[in-house]
Order: structure tokens, then sequence, then C-alpha cells
């Protein structure tokens, strides 16, 4: 299927990324998302996959296939869009002969009215664990489709609810 006829039906793929920055760098040493997701406009949900990385000893390195809806929401008199994503891991557990999925990671965006764009909040289970990481930038990879995007935001203008 084409990116254009997927557009027609309301399909969006988008992929970002996701760290905290201090002044406009990158913090070193800091837990770093990758999104691939597709966005279904008029279902309101959002599918995809993500790999969690960190530089450290040992490395960290989580993968989910994220699962999640969109919604608008207002503030300051303008319209943005929340995307809440939790994200699942397939564990050698099997429960009637079928894998397990249990939840690895919790994830919380404020994108931008153009979709480039955001702030993110997440949660990630390593080892047992759960960390915490707020107040990350979301950005646009480089190399993304600009027409999935410009698609996306007409899509989303053209149904957003008026304040």
């Amino acid at each position: 299927m084409t990116i254009q006829a997927e557009n027609k039906q309301g399909l969006f793929r988008a992929s970002y990324y996701i760290t905290q920055k201090i002044g406009g760098q990158e913090k070193l040493g800091c837990a770093t998302l990758r999104l691939d997701l597709i966005i279904n406009g008029p279902e309101k949900s959002v599918n995809g996959i993500s790999n969690l990385y960190q530089a450290s000893n040992p490395p960290v390195n989580v993968i989910s296939h994220l699962n999640g809806d969109w919604s608008y929401i207002s503030h300051n008199n303008q319209i943005n869009t929340l995307i809440v994503v939790d994200g699942f891991d397939l564990c050698d557990i099997q429960f009637g002969g079928n894998p397990m999925a249990h939840k690895n990671v919790s994830l919380r965006l404020v994108m931008s009215e153009d979709w480039l764009s955001g702030t993110a909040s997440f949660n990630y289970l390593y080892e047992g664990e759960w960390y915490e990481v707020e107040y990350a930038n979301v950005s646009l990879l480089e190399g993304e489709k600009q027409i999935n995007l410009d698609a996306l935001s007409s899509f989303i203008h053209a149904n957003q609810p008026t304040l």
C-alpha cells in the first residue's frame, strides 16, 4: 500500500526520538526512546514498536510492541494531541501454549499541533525494577516522510473540536 493510499484511509506513519535535554543538548547517559508509530486517525488508536536504550554498564535495551490511543487536549486556547501508549514484551512464559505479554513501558506524549515535536514522560521496566523519565523532548527522526505528517496534520485539523 502506498503512503497516499494509507493517508486516504486515515493511517499515518511517524517516527520519533525521545530524550532529555539540558540547554538544548542531549543529557549524557539518559534513557533514549525511539518510536515507530502507525497512527489511526478515524479510530484514534496508535500502534507501533519502540526501542529504549541507555549507555550504562551494563547497557539498557528494552524493546516493546506499543498499543494505545490519542485524543485532543486544550491548554491556553490551544489544541494539542495527547498520546497514551503502553508497551509489551513477549516473554518465555507460556499460558495455554501462547507466550504471555507483560508490560514493560508506559508512555505519555503531548504533541504540537503539527505533530513535529512535543514533550513526554515515560516509565520502563528493566531487570525487575521500574524507572521513570520526565520532561523529555520529542522530535521527529531525520529522514521521516514529511508527506505523512502533512496529511496527519490536515486530518487532525479537519476533525478537531472547536474551543
